[in-house]
């Protein structure tokens, strides 16, 4: 290893306190920042730049790859944690990186023992380490945020320009998927999951109803209730609203086209019975009186339904809402859901034969 080489920047924890206690008898000032710094961008840049100048020596902390699994996601870092520090130590103002392991930095600032510990200004005090920077005699200085930069905000826009090659419609459909995925629909769809496995057990009946694609969506996940979606196993109980020609145009007839799902609920729905709705506008009157009447019979229902929401959303236990406005996204989205429901419905309540 050559002198001058920036892997000699990357400390132990006992080099970190031996280094740190040769810099104080130099009479030298410690300041300490930290951080994940997953794809280095301006804002890193600045920000170290700026905790620089607040002492003699600036000592950065980095987490470790499995400790950013932990508190951000699972798919993180995109840079292993050896590259990442390299990349710090590669810059003129950092004298030292640690590599900590632990959820919060507080024994890396136990180490380190600086006179200044340096956080941006995204933090609001009191941050989680002050305790510790205290107790070593330092002092908490907030730095500004570059605005318009983050990690996130990079890895986003890779992302984007990755999806574009595929097309828009391949775009707005990932981006819907993980749009839901944070959103609060996202605990509803896993709650819902275990309210359907529990009325299955229960000996209830699923219902499924919509219009045009959502008609053939209730069709389809009905039949795979009724058939099997991958386990051969006994029939479970499930009834599309949307197969009887003869029921159909006879309530059609002679009650309107808006009761023709609601009348069949009122002879067949029972308590604890489990009402699908599907409907990309939230609108649709049929599906409107469905709710009404399933909710009557003592029903659990539950609705997929596109941004728009609508009546449909606000009548249902259960509101499954795709984050687009875009009708193919909308039925696509719901299709990928009640896959994934049958799957694990199934695998939760029945033996294989």
């Amino acid at each position: 290893m050559k002198a001058g080489d920036p892997s000699e920047k990357i400390l132990s924890a006992e080099q970190l306190r031996r280094r740190c206690g040769e810099w104080r008898v130099q009479g030298k000032s410690i300041v300490t920042t930290n951080g994940s710094f997953d794809i280095i961008h301006p804002g890193h840049i600045e920000s170290i730049r700026s905790a620089a100048s607040f002492g003699d020596v600036l000592i950065v902390g980095i987490n470790t790859d499995a400790s950013i699994k932990r508190y951000k996601a699972h798919n993180r870092p995109f840079i292993p944690q050896i590259e990442r520090a390299l990349q710090i130590a590669c810059l003129p103002w950092v004298d030292a990186v640690h590599i900590f392991d632990e959820d919060t930095p507080d024994r890396f600032i136990m180490d380190a023992r600086p006179s200044v510990h340096c956080k941006g200004s995204q933090y609001k005090p009191p941050i989680i380490e002050e305790p510790s920077v205290r107790a070593v005699g330092g002092i908490v200085q907030f730095l500004p945020m570059v605005e318009g930069v983050s990690t996130t905000d990079l890895s986003d826009r890779v992302f984007e320009s990755q999806l574009m090659r595929y097309g828009v419609g391949v775009r707005n459909y990932v981006i819907a998927h993980k749009d839901f995925a944070q959103s609060s629909s996202a605990d509803a769809f896993e709650k819902l999951k275990i309210v359907t496995a529990d009325a299955l057990r229960n000996g209830k009946t699923l219902f499924f109803c919509g219009n045009g694609g959502s008609a053939a969506s209730a069709q389809h996940f009905s039949a795979e209730f009724i058939g099997r979606f991958k386990m051969e196993r006994q029939a479970l109980p499930a009834i599309a609203l949307t197969v009887d020609t003869s029921i159909i145009t006879s309530i059609g007839n002679d009650y309107g086209y808006d009761e023709v799902f609601a009348r069949q609920l009122e002879g067949l729905g029972k308590p604890g019975d489990v009402l699908f709705c599907m409907s990309t506008s939230g609108g649709s009157k049929n599906v409107v009186r469905a709710l009404e009447m399933a909710l009557r019979q003592g029903m659990i229902t539950v609705c997929f339904v596109g941004a728009n929401k609508g009546p449909v959303h606000d009548l249902s236990q259960y509101p499954i809402v795709i984050p687009s406005f875009e009708t193919t996204v909308i039925q696509e989205m719901t299709d990928h859901l009640l896959h994934r429901m049958c799957d694990e419905v199934e695998r939760a309540i029945c033996l294989p034969r």
